[in-house]
């Protein structure tokens, strides 16, 4: 190209234009809708690759592996690409079923995997892109037909990733749903450095995901009030809603509008029914008193909108004791107990995906038993993110795990049937507002929270 040039400067300005990596304008990952802990974390990371670029620090003092964990839609593949124009790196972007779509030998996929790394090497600084890493599988796992395959596929990427410890300019971004499948050696410090989980937007960040969709659309509009509409929407989806809304004011050729949102809102949830409307209410409700009453946690804020219920808590640092566990257990089937003291029965509400209540307890009682030394055994069994895989094989673990959901939901019954006026009253308003934070949420729980130690100390006599 540079020889096609009529004269000297003009090849130099094409071998510039060539050579040179293309400024892309933009938001940036600073302006990406994180929470400011992952935010401040990726920044510290962008400020180290641009200081080893200046030759201000060595490429050993250099994070070089990132591990992005979290639910689809929550924007780990955004992440590593706005990282790697931040940082003014190359990306490669690759998964097992790149590597095998030739064809599932062994020999094949790890020749497709090493060609992969090469290449990442080729083009330094780059960034080589690992998404659905869990989809390697797991060494530990109960052995199956599949179990030798696994071991020469993991075998691979630990060489490769362990061979470019060493050399410059590479940094290697994983991607998973489910971090419990992914092999404890992939994750160890050396091999992915870092470790950040990702979360369905929360209240306080959901205005920020539109904003960032929306790009320069709606500069004005009340973003806050769309927000709560669209409650527990990941990121993806927001991103297909407003596509979506965009489309429907083209076709009538005209500017996209709040209430185009509003519209596709209210299309993929329609409003409940007034029976399950109660019902949630009554369930988040009952988290809320119950953490109030035992001090697991601090509600923050309660929400129904269309899709369902939602309930935000101030959490502690990080569990300490026996009786804090327990304590959590109590808040996270309180929704449960409060559907069974006031309406009778039970929903399915609690049950679900990864992140619901009873996901979330049963996985806390594991770790419990096999991990931290405070369930009916010292003995270590496994890490906290695996504990789960051992309930499908061992029977007598998940007898043991039942007994402490079954105590921690009696626990949350006998303090909702303490404060059945109060749920009461809460559920009620929750109904009517759809949405109760601040101060009002603290008057509803006032009465709860100033006989908090007495509810306590018998919450915790309960378990004895």
């Amino acid at each position: 190209m540079a020889c096609r040039a009529e004269t000297r400067q003009g090849a130099i300005e094409i071998l510039t234009q060539r050579l040179s990596p293309q400024v892309v304008k933009g938001p940036g990952l600073m302006e990406f809708p994180l929470p400011a802990e992952v935010k401040s974390t990726l920044k510290r990371m962008i400020e180290d690759l641009l200081a080893w670029q200046a030759g201000e620090i060595a490429w050993a003092d250099v994070t070089r592996g990132l591990l992005l964990v979290g639910p689809p839609g929550t924007g780990k593949t955004e992440i590593a690409r706005l990282l790697a124009r931040d940082a003014g790196f190359e990306t490669i972007a690759t998964s097992l079923a790149q590597w095998s779509s030739d064809s599932g030998r062994s020999g094949e996929i790890l020749k497709s995997m090493r060609a992969a790394f090469s290449r990442a090497q080729t083009l330094a600084p780059c960034i080589l892109y690992i998404d659905e890493l869990d989809a390697l599988g797991d060494r530990n796992r109960a052995p199956d037909h599949n179990s030798a395959w696994t071991d020469f596929i993991i075998g691979g990427l630990l060489e490769c990733l362990d061979g470019f410890a060493n050399r410059e300019g590479v940094i290697v971004i994983g991607a998973t749903n489910h971090l419990a499948k992914i092999d404890p050696a992939i994750r160890r410090p050396g091999r992915f450095d870092t470790f950040l989980r990702l979360e369905v937007s929360g209240p306080d960040l959901l205005p920020e995901v539109f904003r960032w969709h929306l790009k320069d659309d709606l500069p004005s509009a009340d973003l806050v009030r769309l927000s709560q509409m669209a409650e527990a929407m990941s990121g993806a989806q927001v991103a297909a809603l407003v596509r979506t809304a965009r489309s429907h004011a083209r076709s009538e050729r005209r500017a996209l509008a709040l209430a185009d949102l509003e519209a596709e809102i209210r299309n993929l949830r329609p409003p409940l029914p007034p029976s399950q409307l109660w019902r949630v209410a009554v369930h988040e409700a009952g988290h809320a008193i119950v953490a109030a009453a035992n001090g697991a946690a601090i509600p923050v804020a309660l929400a129904i909108g269309s899709g369902g219920g939602w309930a935000a808590f101030a959490m502690p640092a990080g569990h300490q004791t026996r009786d804090d566990i327990r304590a959590d257990l109590c808040r996270l089937l309180a929704g449960r107990a409060a559907e069974r003291l006031v309406l009778g029965n039970i929903s399915a509400g609690a049950g679900g995906g990864a992140e619901s209540d009873l996901a979330k307890a049963t996985q806390l009682a594991t770790a419990t038993e096999i991990s931290w030394g405070l369930g009916s055994s010292r003995v270590w069994l496994g890490d906290t993110e695996a504990s789960l895989s051992r309930l499908v094989l061992d029977a007598h673990l998940r007898q043991r795990i039942e007994t402490q959901l079954a105590r921690a939901e009696t626990g949350a019954m006998q303090l909702l049937t303490r404060f059945k006026p109060v749920l009461i009253d809460l559920a009620t308003a929750l109904c009517t507002q759809k949405r109760i934070e601040g101060t009002e949420l603290e008057r509803h729980l006032s009465k709860v929270t100033n006989m908090r130690a007495e509810a306590a100390e018998d919450v915790t006599a309960d378990f004895s």
